[in-house]
């Protein structure tokens, strides 16, 4: 069984931030969520500590976001005159969010260019999405059931089919 407070140190080190960017409990909060959608075993360690670290890092991107729309009200520049009254107000068109940190880090890890240490590869965001079909194993196992029916309710000829298994 994992304990969160094991898995704490390892999410700060992977998001390379201190207390005072997230504190430990909002960390704890983190990892307990996945602890409940996922569970606590061991061998789901990775997954946890995965997820967390995207949440992290998320959080903070958010946050940067904010404060970042806070101090500058989206101005780049503001020019005011008291007598006769001059009010001048420049926005950047560019995207302001564009440099933040906490963004570059979270789609690195997203997007595969930065793994967990201590855990095997994941596999990219993109790599999990199916277009225009199934996965081969499922294939696999629905023929290889007896009670279950295929897309042709079983009328095709198995002897004549061609396998799948060695394409």
């Amino acid at each position: 069984m994992l304990v969160d407070t094991q898995l704490l140190g390892f999410v700060r080190r992977a998001i390379y931030a201190d207390a005072t960017k997230i504190s430990d409990e909002q960390l704890l909060e983190i990892i307990n969520q996945y602890f409940e959608s996922i569970g606590k075993q061991n061998n789901k360690r990775c997954l946890i500590l995965f997820n967390s670290i995207l949440s992290a890092l998320q959080y903070l991107a958010n946050v940067y976001n904010i404060e970042l729309a806070a101090s500058t009200g989206g101005a780049t520049e503001r020019t005011e005159r008291v007598g006769q009254v001059e009010l001048t107000a420049k926005y950047n068109d560019k995207n302001l969010y564009a440099d933040n940190p906490w963004q570059r880090l979270y789609d690195a890890y997203f997007y595969g260019r930065t793994q967990v240490i201590g855990c095997p590869v994941q596999a990219k965001a993109t790599d999990n999405v199916l277009i225009g079909g199934v996965d081969r194993s499922e294939i696999h196992r629905v023929k290889d059931n007896c009670n279950s029916v295929d897309g042709l309710q079983g009328l095709y000829n198995k002897k004549r089919h061609w396998d799948l298994r060695r394409v």
